[in-house]
């Protein structure tokens, strides 16, 4: 499994309400090109991820993103990345 807008902008709130928590957390970026949450939301400064500031999660997503997996997803069914092996 990789990484997602939403597992990284998730951490990120949890991340933000430890007072000393000040490095050693990395986020795979170019994993998220093409996710389900708009790009605008990862927004880096000075190689930190800006904390949104909106109510909530700060999630939103990109419903034509959603769509277009949603239709992988039943012309292709799941996705194993062990694909034939036995370990599914």
């Amino acid at each position: 499994m990789g990484e997602t807008g939403i597992s990284t902008l998730t951490a990120l709130q949890v991340f933000a309400t430890i007072p000393n928590q000040t490095a050693g957390h990395q986020v795979m970026h170019q994993l998220t090109d093409g996710d389900i949450v708009p790009a605008d939301l990862l927004v880096f400064e000075g190689g930190d991820i800006v904390v949104p500031d909106r109510p909530g999660m700060g999630i939103e997503l990109d419903r034509d993103m959603v769509e277009k997996y949603a239709r992988n997803y039943e012309e292709d069914g799941p996705f194993w990345p062990c694909a034939g092996s036995d370990d599914k």
